[in-house]
């Protein structure tokens, strides 16, 4: 019996040992099959071709920027804050005996909807009996749109200012004096952000009794000029 064993031992070896060749080469070759596939597979897809450095857009791309911004629009005539350059020309007449011609230039200031403070320096020149002169000054000019349209308007105005002359104003005044106004005018859209202006106003001249002769003067001024946009 012991005998036996001995002989089937090497039997059971020889068996075992060829089962476990065979899976071993079976797990060989089906590895060997899964390496073939894959290769197989990677063979038969093209590589994907790298994207060029300086790729350029197509021709047919729409390649789209934000539009530059435009220029805000002016604010509209007679809206609060706005500012104004005024040129100005005024003829004035006493009706018996004096002439006066002024120029002004100053800046307007919107201090309300439709109502301007105005701020001019002036010049001009007076003909009278006894010895004409020159003039210059300063006036202060408040006006009120009260009929505003989009085109025109129609305003009345106080003011005052101060002018000293080359010599007394009238002859038998003084070479200072005080120059209180009223008006009644208009104005009219010519050009863009540009307004002829218009106004009829009494224009007075006295130097409020700061010397001993105070004849002064009463004028009618018609003055016109010109009011741009700042």
């Amino acid at each position: 019996m012991q005998t036996e064993r001995l002989a089937i031992l090497p039997l059971a070896t020889v068996v075992a040992l060829g089962i476990g060749g065979f899976s071993a080469a079976a797990c060989a070759e089906d590895a060997w099959v899964d390496a073939f596939d894959l290769q197989q597979a990677q063979v038969a897809q093209p590589a994907s071709a790298p994207a060029p450095a300086n790729q350029q857009p197509a021709a047919d791309a729409v390649i789209t920027t934000s539009p530059a911004e435009a220029p805000a629009p002016r604010a509209a005539f007679g809206t609060k804050d706005s500012l104004r350059l005024d040129i100005e020309g005024d003829g004035m007449w006493d009706f018996e005996n004096a002439e006066q011609f002024q120029g002004r230039i100053g800046l307007a200031w919107f201090c309300a909807q439709n109502v301007e403070l105005a701020f001019y320096a002036t010049g001009g020149y007076v003909w009278q009996d006894g010895g004409n002169a020159g003039t210059y000054g300063f006036d202060v000019e408040l006006r009120w749109h009260f009929l505003a349209r989009e085109e025109w308007s129609l305003f009345c105005s106080i003011g005052g200012g101060v002018m000293g002359s080359t010599r007394s104003v009238p002859s038998d005044g003084s070479p200072f004096n005080f120059t209180p106004s009223l008006g009644l005018g208009g104005t009219y859209e010519v050009a863009p952000d540009t307004r002829l202006y218009a106004e009829a106003r009494w224009y007075h001249i006295s130097n409020a009794q700061t010397y001993v002769d105070n004849p002064g003067r009463d004028n009618l001024g018609i003055w016109v000029g010109l009011s741009f946009a700042l």
